[in-house]
């Protein structure tokens, strides 16, 4: 919130970047088959400087575009979603994917999927996290896997957290899970040891 007052956001979403971008070189020249998702502001879909910063900055890296998913809060994308759609699309072109981060949280549309040209739709935890005791969790996780298997989206899901979920969801058709249940986060040296 600080950095969002100050207008301070697309400055740590560059640092981010270029962190991001500096780690994941250093994997892909240890032979590590990866990619990354980096999650961006508000503030950096809606300047202006951001797209052509953006690119430069992937091309200077001499990383191919598509190890990287760059993700976007439902929320955030809908509050202006031509500027959203254009920054993405642009990006898409170049060669980078995006996520639609946190589905389901917030104002959820179907109607805003036919506008966001994503590739992978995160389901918001609040509903998988309830999957195993909840019918209408599951009833709306595969809703939401369904429709964006229709409209050529892969699905994560977020906040899986034991074995038994994950198996719920992949009987689900849900595409990829994310969470303790799959793996706690880690520092870069940690993972690259692992």
């Amino acid at each position: 919130p600080v950095a969002e007052k100050y207008d301070l956001m697309q400055h740590l979403d560059l640092w981010v970047l270029n962190e991001s971008l500096a780690k994941l070189s250093d994997m892909l020249n240890k032979g590590l088959d990866v990619s990354f998702s980096i999650n961006i502001s508000g503030n950096t879909l809606s300047n202006k400087d951001s797209l052509a910063l953006f690119r430069n900055i992937i091309h200077n890296a001499s990383i191919e575009p598509s190890k990287l998913t760059f993700e976007v809060t439902e929320t955030v994308a809908i509050k202006n979603i031509q500027t959203a759609k254009s920054f993405i699309v642009d990006l898409k072109e170049f060669g980078c994917l995006f996520s639609l981060d946190d589905f389901g949280s917030g104002l959820s549309s179907f109607g805003y999927l036919k506008e966001m040209p994503v590739d992978f739709l995160k389901i918001d935890g609040s509903f998988v996290k309830n999957i195993k005791s909840d019918p209408t969790c599951r009833a709306i996780v595969s809703a939401f896997n369904q429709l964006s298997h229709e409209l050529g989206m892969k699905t994560v899901a977020e906040f899986v957290e034991d074995a038994e979920t994950e198996k719920l969801l992949k009987d689900l058709g849900i595409d990829f899970a994310q969470g303790y249940g799959i793996g706690a986060p880690q520092h870069f040296q940690q993972w690259l040891e692992l």
